[in-house]
């Protein structure tokens, strides 16, 4: 039979969660911010484990092995490992291994390219939107409490 843990200590356990979900929102924010100023595919040229699970969590100011406990490595893990492979994918991709200043705007092909990249950013952003906040209701739909009405 499973115990019920204490009130107090659920509390601060989902605490604990939202503030790590928040650090890990905000360095995908980071990244993709890295991503546009040319910085992230630098780094992965100097380091190709740049964009590891680990270091991820480790830079969002959690542990290295966060990802592996057992609340988060079937919902969170999967969905930050498609968002690391992406913003990899995206860093490498040709067209961003060229400063943006020295692309020439006026290029209809150049201009196509640009949009569909920003069109499939937006996509991937709504995508990791629509599972984060699918995860934040699983989470407080399993914390509520559950309200019974008694025939009268």
């Amino acid at each position: 039979m499973k115990k019920k843990l204490p009130d107090h200590l659920a509390i601060t356990g989902k605490q604990r969660t939202t503030e790590s979900l928040s650090a890990i929102e905000e360095l995908k924010e980071t990244l993709i911010r890295e991503l546009h100023s040319g910085a992230l595919s630098n780094a992965l040229k100097e380091d190709s484990g740049y964009l590891n699970l680990s270091r991820f969590c480790v830079r969002a100011g959690l542990g290295g092995n966060f990802l592996n406990g057992t609340i988060h490595k079937d919902s969170l893990k999967p969905s930050i490992k498609k968002f690391l492979i992406a913003l990899k994918r995206e860093a490498l991709a040709p067209q961003n291994l060229t400063p943006p200043n020295e692309e020439d705007s006026s290029d209809p092909e150049q201009l196509r390219t640009i949009f569909k990249r920003t069109a499939d950013l937006l996509h991937a952003e709504t995508l990791r939107a629509n599972e984060a906040e699918k995860q934040l209701r699983e989470i407080l739909a399993s914390t509520r409490p559950k309200i019974v009405d008694f025939p009268g």
